[in-house]
C-alpha cells in the first residue's frame, strides 16, 4: 500500500497496464476476488455460529426441536419437501453473496395484523428479532413486512390477494398469507384462492416462496384432498403449510386444543423468553396464549419459531453451498431469473383467465394502510394530459378526498394502548365522496392487461360492492359508458371480467373514471385491481 501511493509507482504501473492489459485487469480481478471471498469466508464463518447459537437456543426452549418442524405440513421425509427448502436456502445464499436484504411480506386479516396485542408481539415482529443476530453476522438485513387487515375495512382473501405486489413490494423473497376464520365455510373457493395466492407469488420479480398460516392445529381435512392437492403439486416451488398449535400438540399430546380467552400459558411456557426481560406492567400480558380468538404474544412466539428454525435450516443449507460454489454471484445473481407462468403446474383449481393468461400476476392500487411496495394503478390529476375523462370534470365541483380512519387503538390491550411500540399500522383509508355532495369524478390510470379483467372496491363494509350499485355508481371505461356492473369479492364491483371487443387505444394507456350521484351516500374506493 506504500508503494502504490508513490507517484513514481502509479506512473509505472499505468505504463505498465497499457502494455500488458490482459495482465494488469487479471491481476486486480484475482486481488479484488481474494479480497471479496475473504469477505464472505468471515461471513460464512460467522453466521455458522449464530446459526447454531439459534438452533441450540430453540432445541433447549421447546425441549427437543420436533415441535417446531411439526409445525409445518410438509416435513424432511414429504416428497418436494428437499427441493422447496434449497429455493429458499438460494435466497438466503443471494443475499449473503450479495450483502442483500431478505424480506418476508405478509398478507392476512387481524390475525396478521397482531390485533389484541401490542403490535411489537405480533408473529412478524418477533420473527425479526428471533432472526436479526443471525442476519447481522451474515452481513445482511431480514426485513418482515407486516400488511395484514383488520375486518373492519371489509376485506378478505378474496380481494386482497390481488394486491400483494402493492401491497408487501415486489422485491420479497417470501410471501405469507394468513385467513383462517375468514375461510370458514368457504370450502367451494378456498383452494381456488389458495392456488392463485401461490402461483401469483411465484410470478412476482424475486419468485417468493408462499407459505399458508393457520391459527388451529389441523385436522385430518387439512392434510388431505384439496390441500394436499397443492402441497403436492407447489411443494417443490417451496410452498407449505404451518398451523400454530399444531406441532406443540404433536409433541405434548397431552395438551388441550383450542382457544382459551386469555389463559396465560400454553401447557408447556408461561412466557414468552423475551418476556422474562420485559417491563413488569407487560410480563402478565407476555403469557397470554389466545386472547379471544387472536393468537397472544405466546402462541405467536411458537409460529415464529417455526418459521425461524425453518430458515436457519435454509441459510445452513446455503453456507454449504455458497463454500462449494466457485462463483457464487453467477449462481445466485442479484436479480433472480424470472419464473414464467409457463414453467408452473397446470392449475388444478384456478381459472384459465385468472392463472394461465398473465405472466405478471394482477395489477393493484390499494389505499388502505400500509402499503410496502408500489402500485401498479394510479390516480390522474384533473388535468394531466393523459386523462381521456377531462371533459366529465366541473372545476366548480370538489374532487374526491383521501380519508383516513385512523388507528385503532381498542385493538390493543388497555394497559399498553400508550406505549409507541404497540401500534397498529393497518388502517382502513380510502377516495371518498361526501354524501348528498355533488362530486367531480376520479379517475385511475390502468396498466397494461392481458385478460381485460376490472374491479372496484369500497370500504368499509363486506357488502360495499353492492352498496355502491345500489347508489348509482357509474362508470367510464377507456371512454365508455359501462352499465352492466355485477358485485364481486363482497365488498367490490366487477367492472369487466374481461375484454369482449375493441378498446380505443390498444397501447396500453387505458382509463377507469368512477362517479357517484349528488344525492348518494358516503362513498369510498379503496382498491382497483386488472388482470
Amino acid at each position: 500500500m506504500k508503494l502504490l501511493r508513490s507517484c513514481t509507482v502509479w506512473k509505472q504501473l499505468a505504463i505498465f497496464s497499457i502494455l500488458f492489459p490482459a495482465f494488469f485487469c487479471q491481476h486486480l480481478r484475482v486481488a479484488a476476488a481474494a479480497d471479496d471471498s475473504s469477505t464472505i469466508e468471515e461471513r460464512l464463518h460467522a453466521g455458522k455460529v449464530a446459526v447454531e447459537e439459534l438452533h441450540a437456543t430453540l432445541k433447549e426452549y421447546y425441549s427437543g426441536h420436533d415441535a417446531m418442524e411439526q409445525s409445518y405440513v410438509l416435513q424432511k421425509s414429504s416428497p418436494g419437501y428437499e427441493e422447496g427448502l434449497e429455493r429458499i436456502s438460494d435466497k438466503f445464499a443471494r443475499a449473503i453473496v450479495w450483502g442483500d436484504k431478505f424480506v418476508v411480506g405478509a398478507i392476512g386479516s387481524s390475525v396478521t395484523a397482531g390485533h389484541d396485542n401490542c403490535a411489537y408481539d405480533s408473529y412478524e415482529a418477533q420473527l425479526e428479532r428471533t432472526m436479526a443476530p443471525v442476519a447481522k453476522s451474515l452481513g445482511i438485513e431480514i426485513e418482515v413486512r407486516n400488511a395484514g387487515e383488520g375486518g373492519s375495512c371489509g376485506d378478505s382473501f378474496q380481494n386482497q390477494i390481488w394486491c400483494m405486489r402493492h401491497m408487501v413490494g415486489d422485491d420479497v423473497d417470501v410471501t405469507h398469507y394468513s385467513w383462517s376464520y375468514f375461510e370458514s365455510g368457504q370450502s367451494k373457493i378456498v383452494h381456488k384462492f389458495h392456488e392463485m395466492f401461490i402461483r401469483w407469488s411465484l410470478l412476482m420479480d424475486r419468485s417468493p416462496v408462499p407459505l399458508i398460516i393457520y391459527a388451529n392445529a389441523g385436522k385430518e381435512v387439512h392434510f388431505t384432498g384439496s390441500y394436499k392437492t397443492l402441497l403436492d403439486a407447489y411443494g417443490k416451488w417451496g410452498f407449505n403449510q404451518l398451523h400454530m398449535q399444531k406441532g406443540l400438540l404433536a409433541t405434548h399430546p397431552s395438551l388441550l386444543t383450542g382457544k382459551r380467552w386469555g389463559e396465560v400459558g400454553d401447557g408447556v411456557h408461561n412466557i414468552t423468553r423475551y418476556g422474562l426481560k420485559e417491563e413488569s406492567a407487560r410480563q402478565k400480558s407476555l403469557g397470554v396464549n389466545f386472547r379471544n380468538w387472536h393468537p397472544g404474544p405466546l402462541c405467536f412466539q411458537t409460529l415464529a419459531d417455526s418459521i425461524a428454525w425453518h430458515y436457519a435450516n435454509a441459510i445452513h443449507l446455503a453456507l454449504r453451498n455458497i463454500r462449494e460454489e466457485s462463483e457464487p454471484r453467477v449462481r445466485w445473481p442479484k436479480s433472480p431469473k424470472l419464473v414464467m407462468v409457463g414453467d408452473l403446474p397446470k392449475p388444478a383449481f384456478c381459472s384459465e383467465d385468472w392463472c394461465m393468461n398473465n405472466d405478471e400476476g394482477p395489477s393493484c392500487v390499494n389505499f388502505e394502510l400500509p402499503t410496502f411496495g408500489n402500485p401498479q394503478i394510479k390516480v390522474f390529476d384533473d388535468d394531466d394530459q393523459f386523462n381521456d375523462e377531462k371533459s366529465l370534470y366541473n372545476k366548480s365541483l370538489p374532487d374526491f378526498h383521501l380519508w383516513e380512519a385512523g388507528p385503532n387503538v381498542k385493538m390493543i390491550p388497555r394497559e399498553e394502548r400508550d406505549l409507541p411500540k404497540c401500534q397498529h399500522a393497518d388502517q382502513c383509508r380510502g377516495w371518498r365522496k361526501n354524501k348528498n355532495e355533488p362530486t367531480n369524478p376520479i379517475t385511475f390510470r390502468l396498466p397494461r392487461m392481458t385478460v381485460g379483467f376490472i374491479a372496484v372496491c369500497g370500504c368499509c363494509k363486506k357488502t360495499m360492492g353492492e352498496i355502491m350499485i345500489e347508489n348509482g355508481m357509474k362508470v367510464v371505461f377507456d371512454t365508455k359508458p359501462i352499465t352492466n356492473l355485477t358485485t364481486i369479492f363482497d365488498k367490490c364491483v366487477q367492472v369487466q371480467e374481461k375484454f369482449t371487443g375493441p378498446v380505443i387505444n390498444t397501447n396500453g394507456h387505458l382509463t377507469l373514471s368512477i362517479e357517484f350521484p349528488a344525492e348518494s351516500g358516503e362513498m369510498t374506493i379503496s382498491h382497483v385491481m386488472t388482470l
